[in-house]
């Protein structure tokens, strides 16, 4: 099977069309369901909120190990470069990788959400979570320089002398064991830890705290 890290720079475009949002939606009754709740996201199609709490309970009420990836981009970074309809591209390129990732590569269990404007979470069983890892910053970096060029050609930003860094992807991997208690609030208590270790490193970045 061909890693999603080959793919050609020139392919972007075409990745980003490549999945539509019955690929990255739960199933018929659910989607129903969470769109009467108000939590699907408008702009990627995945779940939100409500759905990750009600994943994480059942994960923990099952007591076998999985990882929880905490996604995040420096979305306001994002929209001050691009504007506000290239920031969002950015966030839809990313939706889809992480679903494309997930669906090539991942198993029947693994769970993607968008939870807010510039951050998913994904919930994956550990034996793998470091190839998802592996291959989701290997893709990005890969494919995000191109993608950039295209939405400072729209706003007509002068390429020959900017020189900045793209919008990479910080990823938080927090092991979560037998049952023990985990929410959103206690994810994004361990996330604000770990992004400590993630500052000071160039391009695109997963941090693994391991269970105590």
């Amino acid at each position: 099977m061909i890693s999603i890290c080959l793919m050609p720079v020139r392919l972007v475009k075409q990745f980003i069309g490549l999945l539509n949002k019955n690929q990255i939606l739960p199933g018929t009754m659910t989607r129903i369901r969470l769109e009467l709740a108000g939590d699907i996201n408008p702009l990627t199609g995945l779940s939100g909120n409500i759905a990750l709490e009600q994943e994480l309970r059942r994960r923990i009420a099952e007591k076998v190990p999985f990882c929880v990836v905490y996604v995040s981009l420096p979305h306001k970074m994002c929209r001050q470069k691009y504007g506000l309809s290239g920031g969002n591209r950015i966030i839809l390129f990313a939706a889809r990788l992480l679903a494309n990732i997930l669906k090539k590569y991942g198993g029947e269990k693994d769970f993607l959400a968008h939870i807010k404007g510039d951050n998913f979470i994904a919930i994956i069983e550990k034996e793998r979570i470091d190839s998802f890892c592996e291959r989701t910053v290997k893709s990005y970096d890969s494919l995000i320089m191109s993608l950039t060029e295209q939405e400072k050609r729209k706003t007509n930003r002068n390429l020959a002398y900017e020189q900045e860094d793209p919008p990479f992807l910080s990823m938080y991997v927090i092991d979560c064991g037998m049952g023990e208690r985990i929410n959103l609030k206690v994810i994004s208590k361990k996330v604000e830890q770990l992004k400590n270790y993630s500052r000071s490193t160039q391009g695109s970045v997963w941090i693994h705290e391991p269970a105590n």
